[in-house]
């Protein structure tokens, strides 16, 4: 998710992430009018723009990094071990 470290909403296939932290808008890759129309839409909404790359900026410092997953990894190798 690099693109939010610089507080840009990106537009993207599926959901996830982007719809849980308000931080983007899902498209379809391979839908052209889909993805001119996300493109539109965050041209014509430059609040609405800023307030998503925040919002993606915010989810990566806060839960989508590193620091956050090593700690549910190292949760779940405890658990594998743990049970053996």
């Amino acid at each position: 998710m690099p693109d939010c470290r610089f507080c840009a909403p990106i537009s993207r296939s599926g959901k996830n992430s982007w719809e849980t932290y308000e931080c983007g808008l899902a498209v379809d890759p391979y839908d052209e009018t889909q993805i001119k129309e996300a493109i539109d839409y965050l041209r014509n909404n430059p609040d609405e723009a800023k307030r998503m790359g925040e919002n993606g900026k915010a989810a990566v410092m806060d839960k989508l990094n590193w620091h956050t997953e090593e700690a549910k990894l190292v949760a779940w190798y405890d658990q594998l071990t743990a049970e053996n």
